[in-house]
């Protein structure tokens, strides 16, 4: 009985219509839904991004996949932890079991598994020793190359109480954590695979910090970094997008095949992000 993967994440804005605009160039595809817009990645038949219309731009929810089966177990687990269930939020798609963290962002855990990203032909790159690639002008290749994330690899949120979100989504719902720099930022896994699909910064509040997409290689990150300046989105930080919403929408390829271990890095903190 544990949490098994990262699914998809909510958010309010005041217009679908600027939503489903920047996702689009970004190179999601929409699906409308009855009171909400979901994005998918090209060729992965899983929502990845559910935006609903409210007042404010918010956070409002997240999914996880759990171990297929489980969602009974889990419902006993979470009432012996005096963590009550609600119904889905208006808009929110419907299934699983919901409920709240401590910071009040509604979690939904879902008894399904997450699909497979869109597998893709690796690229020849002259890397190091190796050379790949031998009178061939990479750029030919990829001058129209667009963005086509292949899956939401993890995503980062604001929390005024680190440690504590960190303990809940571990004792409560089986999150391990990945590496922490004390005071600065927390990344947390579902054990083999990806070295974090999600985590936590400090703030004064609760809020969605980014979403990190994974793209086939460095040339696609790039274009469509390329692609968002044109379309008028030039605020870039590292490899990141600044969206509307003023978090972050990230490129990355983040697949580790072996067991996370924890640590703990007490140097000197990293900003991981400007602004």
């Amino acid at each position: 009985m544990r949490v098994t993967g990262l699914l998809y994440v909510g958010l309010e804005v005041p217009s679908l219509d600027v939503g489903q605009q920047f996702y689009r160039q970004f190179g999601l595809e929409p699906v409308e839904q009855a009171d909400s817009l979901t994005f998918r990645c090209v060729g992965r038949d899983q929502d990845q991004l559910v935006l609903g219309e409210g007042p404010a731009k918010r956070l409002a929810y997240i999914a996880f996949s759990v171990t297929q089966g489980s969602l009974p177990a889990f419902t006993r687990h979470l009432e012996r932890h005096g963590v009550p269930l609600g119904d889905a939020p208006a808009g929110a798609p419907q299934g699983g079991i919901w409920l709240r963290d401590p910071e009040g962002t509604w979690v939904n855990l879902r008894d399904e598994r997450p699909a497979a990203p869109r597998s893709f032909e690796a690229g020849a790159y002259n890397v190091g020793n190796s050379y790949d690639r031998i009178d061939k002008a990479q750029w030919l290749d990829v001058r129209d190359t667009r963005a086509g994330p292949r899956r939401l690899g993890h995503t980062l949120f604001f929390s005024a109480d680190v440690f504590g979100m960190e303990r809940f989504y571990g004792e409560t719902l089986g999150l391990r954590v990945s590496d922490r720099i004390t005071g600065r930022v927390s990344f947390l896994n579902c054990g083999t695979g990806d070295h974090h699909v999600f985590g936590f910064l400090p703030s004064s509040h609760r809020g969605l910090h980014h979403l990190s997409f994974e793209v086939s290689g460095i040339d696609e990150m790039a274009m469509g970094a390329q692609v968002m300046a044109a379309g008028g989105h030039r605020e870039l930080a590292a490899a990141r997008l600044r969206r509307p919403a003023r978090c972050l929408v990230s490129d990355s390829a983040s697949g580790i095949p072996s067991e996370p271990r924890a640590q703990v890095l007490n140097g000197p903190p990293y900003s991981f992000c400007n602004g």
